[in-house]
């Protein structure tokens, strides 16, 4: 059987490779939700068990926790650890390291609750992630399935009186009923006008009752490794400014893919 890696798969997993050389032994990690992150899960239990690292894990969704079990790496609750070494997740758009965009897979909020607890935010991702502004993907917002109508009419005149330029917010849906994130709530999806407005985006979908998050992460990461197809990864710091610049070693791609 001949497995197919694309170009952007080989991205994510050199920047999962880089990435992976911040996990030492006896280190706290929060895990990430979504496709890179999934990589980045089956790497790193692969590396616990060729290194026999004691790795306590954090994990940012039900789907999350259940894989880095599979894979044999020890999960624990937030509320039973001190402190959290590191956090390394994906994202759905890199707009600088001031402002990344997550939770399309709807585990926005224990995404950043573990970003927000960890000394270190790392994002990992191929560098079809990069933008120059943000309206590729909606905003998700995250409301109380009570009054979510209510909270979604607010959230549009907060928007409107920031000059806010969208297209439409709507409630994610799947197979015709509300999406139900882990926690319980509804997914509010917005779709913006291209656009770096992150600050007036920030205050009017965080001002409404009702709102829990959202997937603006803004001033939290730390590091992002971007990789290329050919292993070249580029480790940015601060705005873009680039601190490392590598190429990993892609032998082994293929068990991680399916092979």
């Amino acid at each position: 059987m001949v497995i197919k890696v694309s170009d952007a798969d080989r991205g994510k997993f050199a920047a999962v490779k880089s990435a992976a050389d911040l996990i030492h032994d006896e280190m706290t990690v929060g895990l990430g939700t979504g496709t890179t992150s999934e990589l980045f899960i089956r790497y790193l239990g692969n590396r616990i068990r060729e290194k026999n690292l004691k790795i306590k894990a954090i994990p940012t969704s039900v789907r999350t926790e259940q894989l880095a079990r599979s894979v044999g790496i020890a999960v624990f609750d937030i509320d039973d650890l001190d402190t959290i070494d590191i956090c390394v997740d994906g994202a759905d758009e890199i707009l600088s390291r001031e402002c990344v965009l997550k939770g399309g897979g709807g585990a926005l909020l224990r995404e950043k609750i573990v970003a927000i607890e960890a000394q270190e935010v790392v994002i990992i991702a191929d560098n079809s992630k990069l933008v120059n502004s943000l309206g590729c993907f909606p905003i998700p917002i995250e409301v109380t399935p009570f009054g979510c109508m209510k909270t979604r009419r607010n959230i549009c005149e907060f928007l409107n009186q920031n000059l806010v330029e969208y297209s439409s917010l709507s409630l994610r849906r799947v197979d015709d009923v509300p999406f139900v994130t882990d926690e319980g709530n509804y997914i509010l999806d917005l779709y913006i006008s291209k656009t770096k407005q992150t600050k007036a985006i920030e205050t009017s979908i965080e001002a409404p009752s009702g709102v829990v998050d959202h997937g603006l992460f803004i001033d939290i990461v730390n590091q992002i490794h971007i990789g290329c197809s050919d292993g070249c990864v580029q480790v940015t710091n601060c705005i873009f400014e680039e601190i490392e610049h590598k190429t990993v070693e892609m032998n082994g791609i293929y068990q991680f893919f399916g092979g």
